[in-house]
């Protein structure tokens, strides 16, 4: 899943960060990390959530866009 955060495919991209953010493991942070600059906004957001969650040994909990509305309506 790591490979497919460098798909020409936003969707693509966005669906691996999605899936690292759900059950990736530290092992996942190179790739991770490799991918924060990603053109896409929606991409950049989810993988900066699975970097932070984890960094952080969290649960996967709220998804990009309920961070994106929580973001906004701070």
């Amino acid at each position: 899943m790591q490979e497919a955060l460098k798909d020409p495919s936003k969707i693509v991209r966005w669906r691996a960060a999605r899936f690292l953010y759900e059950v990736g493991d530290k092992s996942a942070i190179p790739a991770l990390c490799a991918a924060q600059n990603d053109p896409e906004f929606e991409v950049g957001m989810q993988v900066q959530m699975a970097i932070e969650r984890i960094e952080n040994s969290e649960t996967a909990s709220e998804n990009v866009w309920q961070r994106m509305i929580k973001n906004h309506s701070s």
